[in-house]
């Protein structure tokens, strides 16, 4: 059984009727693995190099972020619109998105129901990698609370853009239809909605004040839309629409001090950047390297004089974060242990699915001994494709 990826279900079934068995009756159980050796963070002297060995890497974005955004995402209260804007919000915003990363925070705009999103190049500006997540409420009733991970395939900073595709594609995915710059004339009503200072799924509206072919502002140039919607900082890379549920621009800058003067990248450039094939790559699966020759320190938890513990740096950074565990002395990993903050206790770990067809990671963020967070690397490559809070 290979893993389904659109498929739909509660948290308390992802692991026993996606991957086939539950984490806490595999490899032990989490309570029943072993520990990190005492005294075992710090590594001296060379260590084998791990460049190119897709072995399981530490997540970029902190957990503790996943579970704020998640938790401050299903406790969103949906904006309330009347007459026609209702309609047209509850219609868009199933394309829009909230980007997040270590550095910040801003909007999206799913362009291809293939998983690819626009956003601003300054809200993604030096991350391979964002973690991005859907509007959670309909009415009071919950969406989708998974976080899925995207990569910046492609930027134009000169026109202030960045290409995403995310790395799993959820069901239905709603993609918003492009439009036209022709389509834009002073005085028409537009809309946006995106997430002004982390007030998530805001909707606004307004009118366009002006056409500007070949602005520049920065180190920038591009046409854009110069309109009286108001925007926020968090409403970058968030979309600029039509009453006929088109796209017509990126909402990206407003000028300082100044009232009203709001500017939007125009579609035309969001069309330039998807003039490609961006469909998505074939990754690689984990390499059959014996953990035993690329391992940072090695440890016989037992005393039998066999190597059992295996234990990498994969940041780089001078301290153990992830070991794994031969428990039969075989030379092949039955389950990794994490310490993603470095501190020598174990706050995670990695099992292998049943049918060996991916990866299952489990986080204990706050080292209570209760799972907090889920995550999925279905292709094995070592790092998260999406992510799952649990409840608790």
């Amino acid at each position: 059984m290979r893993f389904k990826r659109n498929q739909r279900f509660g948290i308390s079934g992802v692991l026993c009727l996606m991957l086939g068995f539950c984490l806490s009756n595999s490899v032990r159980g989490s309570t029943d693995a072993k520990e990190f050796p005492f005294n075992f963070g710090e590594i001296k002297g060379d260590v084998p190099s791990l460049d190119g060995l897709a072995i399981p890497r530490k997540p970029v974005i902190d957990i503790g972020m996943h579970l704020k955004n998640i938790h401050r995402s299903i406790n969103t209260k949906v904006p309330v619109t009347r007459g026609a804007s209702q309609d047209l919000y509850k219609k868009i915003v199933r394309s829009v998105v909230h980007i997040y990363h270590q550095g910040g925070t801003g909007s999206g705009v799913v362009v291809d129901a293939r998983g690819l999103i626009i956003t601003n190049h300054h809200v993604v500006s030096g991350h391979k990698s964002v973690a991005v997540n859907f509007r959670t409420q309909s009415r009071g009733q919950i969406r989708d609370k998974r976080v899925y991970i995207a990569d910046v395939i492609r930027v134009k900073s000169e026109w202030d853009l960045a290409l995403l595709r995310m790395r799993d594609v959820p069901e239905n995915l709603t993609d918003m239809a492009l439009g036209h710059l022709r389509d834009a004339e002073i005085g028409m009503e537009v809309h946006a909605i995106g997430h002004p200072r982390n007030m998530l799924w805001t909707y606004t509206k307004g009118v366009i004040s002006q056409i500007r072919p070949g602005f520049d502002w920065g180190d920038h140039r591009a046409d854009i839309i110069q309109t009286q919607t108001p925007i926020n900082p968090g409403n970058s890379g968030g979309p600029l629409f039509t009453d006929a549920g088109r796209l017509i621009g990126i909402n990206s800058f407003s000028k300082a001090k100044s009232e009203a003067l709001h500017f939007a990248i125009s579609v035309n450039h969001v069309r330039q950047l998807l003039d490609n094939d961006y469909s998505r790559k074939q990754t690689k699966s984990v390499l059959p390297t014996s953990i035993r020759l690329t391992a940072a320190r090695s440890h016989d938890s037992n005393s039998n004089g066999v190597k059992d513990f295996f234990c990498f740096d994969t940041d780089s950074n001078g301290k153990i974060d992830m070991c794994a565990v031969d428990d039969d002395e075989n030379g092949i990993e039955e389950y990794w242990l994490l310490d993603l903050n470095e501190n020598g206790t174990k706050d995670g770990m990695i099992a292998k699915s049943k049918s060996g067809s991916g990866l299952i990671w489990s986080f204990d963020y706050d080292e209570d001994g209760t799972l907090d967070l889920q995550g999925l690397d279905f292709d094995s490559d070592g790092v998260v494709d999406q992510y799952y809070p649990i409840t608790k």
